[in-house]
């Protein structure tokens, strides 16, 4: 057992691990400023600031190796279990504290108020340490937990790093999936399912978009070296990652057994049912449709932003709901993806995928 618990606590100190919770119906309603440019100038200077210091590190790297170190300084891997109780880049600190920006919950109201009127009442454990919920800001019109500004950092330099070793030896889309399968593993596992009952796909969706984003410093590119030392050319605009899946209150999350039961007991005593169907809501999710990269189904919420997004729908439909998948529509989807379908069935088949309708408002609600 003792040696089970320091296997487990090392894997919370693994770099770029993210916990932390955040309660987006809490924000349902209520309006927040658009700070996505002060995202994007914190992001530039920051990654400038990056390249001077390491000039000389730098002046014979290849881009990609460059790229992974600017992630691994954005990403959350000097602060293990030292603030909050979680872990965090320098970014989601900034974000949650910064007197400019601003968010959710307002200015007066105590992070206790906060958990007690959440989805998560009366408090959010992390391995039994009681854990503050994540602010809520909004960055181009989409509602975030300020936890995705870690996901998008410190696990989106896990999913790189990983992928650049895959790569060698697989295909691209292959080389995604096993960074994918990896982040499943921690939603299901210590930094999810098992500590604190919650397994986020919105955490997924953040985790992929900053895999893009490293991918991008160099296929973009942002970064170029000119005479020897290596610059940011292309100003970041993080409005080109952060989606509608990144919010948990459109893009919701699964729940274990006992924090299913606590959630349901919570609706009841909270707004958030009566609100599904309100003005503001569906004015809010009228917008969020407006992201879709390649509109499907409109049988159910799905939003197809991204490979990562895609795959787990798949999976889902594959796991839960085989009989309605046509041959035209896999066709389909396996050429977009590119990938076949045993390779689908078998990655579907090792990652826990829990089914997001069981999870929904109309499933919850009472």
């Amino acid at each position: 057992m003792y040696k089970k618990f320091l296997v487990s606590l090392m894997l919370l100190f693994t770099g770029g691990a993210v916990s932390g919770e955040v309660d987006n119906y809490y924000g349902w309603g209520k309006e927040l400023k658009d700070e996505k440019k002060a995202f994007n100038q914190y992001l530039n200077v920051t990654v400038t600031q990056v390249l001077v210091d390491q000039k000389s590190k730098f002046s014979t790297a290849q881009c990609p190796d460059v790229a992974e170190w600017i992630m691994r300084n954005l990403g959350a891997q000097r602060y293990p279990l030292a603030y909050r109780g979680v872990l965090n880049s320098d970014m989601e600190i900034w974000a949650q504290e910064s007197p400019l920006l601003d968010r959710l919950p307002a200015v007066g109201v105590s992070l206790d108020q906060y958990a007690l009127d959440s989805i998560y009442s009366p408090v959010m454990r992390t391995a039994g340490i009681k854990t503050d919920l994540d602010h809520i800001t909004n960055v181009n019109g989409t509602y975030i937990g300020t936890d995705k500004i870690s996901h998008f950092l410190g696990s989106g330099y896990e999913y790189y790093k990983r992928y650049r070793k895959a790569i060698h030896s697989t295909s691209p889309e292959l080389a995604q999936m096993e960074a994918i399968a990896w982040a499943d593993s921690m939603e299901g596992g210590l930094l999810g399912m098992k500590v604190v009952g919650v397994y986020s796909y919105a955490d997924l969706e953040a985790n992929y978009q900053g895999f893009l984003f490293a991918k991008n410093l160099c296929d973009k590119p942002y970064i170029k070296q000119v005479d020897s030392q290596w610059l940011l050319t292309t100003p970041i605009e993080v409005e080109n990652y952060v989606n509608p899946n990144w919010d948990e209150s459109f893009n919701v999350s699964a729940y274990s057994k006992s924090r299913l039961e606590s959630v349901k007991n919570n609706l009841i005593n909270l707004p958030v049912c009566e609100l599904r169907n309100g003005a503001w809501v569906t004015m809010q999710t009228e917008q969020y449709r407006l992201f879709d990269h390649s509109p499907r189904s409109k049988q159910s919420d799905y939003l197809n932003t991204s490979f990562s997004a895609q795959l787990f729908y798949l999976a889902q439909q594959y796991k839960y709901a085989p009989d309605t998948l046509t041959a035209e529509y896999l066709h389909s989807q396996f050429k977009e993806l590119n990938i076949t379908q045993s390779q689908l069935v078998a990655w579907a088949r090792n990652v826990s995928a829990p089914l997001q309708s069981d999870f929904t408002l109309s499933a919850l609600c009472p």
